[in-house]
Formats: C-alpha cells, sequence, structure tokens
C-alpha cells in the first residue's frame, strides 16, 4: 500500500468512530497515557537522559510495577491470602516493590558510598570493580524474579 492509501485508511478508521471513542482516544492520549512507559527514577539516580536499552528495560519494568501496585491497587481488589502459592506472591511483589521504591536499591548504594569515602587510594579500582559487579549481580537477582512473577501482575 501507498502512504497515501495508509493515511487514508487511518483517517477513515479514526473518523467513523463515536464521540464516546473519540472522547476516549483524547484522554489515552492526553490524560491518562496509558501509551507511553514513563523509565524516570528518583529514587534509583535516573531522571533524564541517554541510557542504554539494558539500563531502559530494567527502569522500565520496575517502574511499571510500581505502576501496578500504586496506581492498580491489587491488594485491595485480589485476595492474595485464599491459598499458600497466593500469599508466597504477595509477598514477592511487596519485596521487589519495596526493593525498588522504598530504598533497598539506595540503600545498597549509600553503603558503598560509605565503605567508598573509606577505602585507601590504591584500593579504589578494585573496590568500584568489585561493587558494581556485585551491584548488577543483584539487579539480575531481582530482575529474573519479576520476571518469573510478570504474568500475574493482574486485577
Amino acid at each position: 500500500m501507498s502512504e497515501l492509501t495508509l493515511k487514508l485508511v487511518r483517517w477513515w478508521r479514526w473518523s467513523s468512530l463515536s464521540p464516546k471513542n473519540w472522547w476516549y482516544f483524547i484522554r489515552c492520549h492526553t490524560y491518562t497515557r496509558y501509551h507511553l512507559i514513563d523509565c524516570r527514577s528518583k529514587e534509583n539516580d535516573y531522571s533524564w537522559g541517554y541510557q542504554d536499552v539494558d539500563g531502559l528495560m530494567f527502569y522500565t519494568c520496575f517502574n511499571l510495577l510500581k505502576t501496578f501496585v500504586e496506581k492498580e491497587k491489587p491488594f485491595e481488589y485480589i485476595d492474595y491470602d485464599s491459598c499458600d502459592a497466593d500469599r508466597l506472591l504477595k509477598q514477592e511483589i511487596v519485596l521487589l516493590y519495596n526493593w525498588w521504591c522504598k530504598g533497598g536499591r539506595a540503600e545498597e548504594h549509600r553503603l558503598f558510598k560509605l565503605s567508598y569515602n573509606n577505602c585507601p587510594a590504591k584500593h579504589l579500582a578494585t573496590h568500584m570493580h568489585a561493587y558494581l559487579q556485585c551491584e548488577d549481580d543483584r539487579d539480575d537477582e531481582m530482575f529474573d524474579r519479576l520476571m518469573k512473577i510478570r504474568r500475574c501482575l493482574w486485577t
């Protein structure tokens, strides 16, 4: 299909919508913005600028978890106390949410900065490399845990 044909098809599709659907389209693209994912995280030192794809994936997934817990409020609508599997799922969601939003990751950064300031100058590079490796391993562990429960995050 030519570009003009595609534009005509799109225009016809949107022009044939009812007023209710037009309102929904406008609301979704201006107010609720479901089609956008916010990768910013002040708690974890990323607010703007270039980010590699692996970092964007990491921030996006955990910010989606944050949105799920804070906006969809699953603990108000779903009975997670009905069986052991659901209780374990709730514990995992809360653990990951707290690690991301309530300072678990930020606390790890703070502890590193304290140890970094007390490290002798000749060991700084080794100390920094060991910390970054440890941080990456911890991030990977938490990311893997989030991926294991992703299919259960719905309300």
